[in-house]
């Protein structure tokens, strides 16, 4: 692994061949984040800094912070920090509304194509037919919720020889034991592959239907029904959707069809923030990320301890590097089946 210091027209400054400690996370359904404590350097060496590459993984980030420290006993610290270069994605948002369709992966690619022209794109095909309309967010985050439905996200990869930037939407693969086409990936606390297990879970904000009224009468609203409830117990919530069928603060109506969906758009995203909060983590041990595993894959995971058996996909991996160490720190996200959903049993508390 070598850490390249870039300027802002990716001119190499220096490299980084010493550090106290190095902390890595990158997310699949949000941009990664790094943290990098150095004593032999100044912060006049990073003057003209804006990003930092990492050429294990092809990883270009963004410089965003530089923190300096002198301690009462003479010895210095020194940080730098900041996003993935996903992050530069939100530099630019919807500044009116528009309407894409396509499979998600091609309405990304076109999206990221029309507002960011100097990246290449990966042409892929992922992700079901839709069309679907964005309004006023940031880009780079609308997207990864748009990509999250299908559970789908994306990276930009660096070349640093030829200096180009290549953006990409892509799935984890799955590891799980339905399958036989990739190598397993079975991770719990019987089997010697986890240790230090952390588990968290929550439904106090959780629900899974949302009624949404509209225009029209007080005691006989339009009305749309979003219904996540997938044959489990119904948890409402009832959100008010515009009263105006106005376009863009403009003065023509939405048609019928198009406020209807609009109404149905909003449950959806209501439902989204008030979803159920699964979690757990660990270090991994007698596993090695990127060959074993990675970033996105879906994977058994079994904590006997808690009687939590699920597939799982990997949201977060956190790479540590101190003292000639590295711990790799997984985290087990939400959007999962469990094994009951897949094999069809009755018990479907999760």
């Amino acid at each position: 692994m070598e850490l390249i210091i870039l300027d802002k027209d990716f001119q190499e400054l220096l490299r980084v061949d010493l550090f106290h400690s190095f902390i890595w996370i990158e997310k699949y359904h949000d941009s990664g984040e790094y943290e990098l404590h150095l004593s032999k350097y100044q912060m006049n060496d990073f003057s003209k800094a804006k990003y930092l590459y990492r050429n294990d993984v092809m990883k270009l980030t963004l410089i965003e912070s530089l923190d300096f420290e002198l301690k009462p006993d003479g010895s210095k610290t020194f940080k730098i920090g900041g996003n993935f270069i996903e992050k530069q994605l939100d530099n630019r948002v919807f500044e009116k509304e528009k309407t894409y369709s396509g499979t998600h992966s091609e309405i990304a690619n076109q999206i990221v194509s029309e507002y960011f022209p100097g990246i290449k794109i990966k042409a892929s095909n992922l992700g079901v037919q839709t069309t679907t309309k964005f309004d006023g967010q940031r880009i780079g985050t609308a997207l990864y919720k748009f990509l999250k439905e299908q559970e789908l996200s994306q990276r930009i990869i660096y070349d640093y020889l030829d200096n180009t930037l290549t953006y990409e939407v892509y799935k984890g693969i799955d590891r799980t034991d339905t399958q036989s086409v990739n190598d397993w990936a079975i991770f719990g606390d019987d089997n010697e592959t986890i240790e230090n297990i952390k588990y968290g879970k929550s439904i106090a904000k959780y629900y899974n239907y949302a009624i949404v009224t509209g225009d029209g009468d007080k005691t006989n609203p339009t009305t749309e029904i979003v219904d996540w409830t997938n044959g489990n117990e119904r948890r409402e919530i009832r959100i008010k959707g515009p009263s105006s069928r106005k376009k863009n603060d403009s003065n023509v109506d939405m048609s019928e069809s198009e406020y209807r969906a609009m109404l149905i758009q909003k449950g959806k995203e209501a439902l989204e923030k008030a979803s159920k909060v699964e979690f757990f983590d660990g270090n991994l041990i007698n596993r090695t990320y990127r060959h074993d595993y990675n970033l996105g894959d879906l994977c058994n995971t079994s904590l006997c301890n808690v009687g939590v058996y699920a597939y799982k996909r990997i949201i977060e991996v956190k790479e540590i590097f101190e003292n000639k160490d590295v711990k790799v720190v997984p985290k087990f996200g939400n959007d999962y089946e469990t094994l009951s959903d897949i094999l069809g049993g009755v018990n479907n508390e999760s």
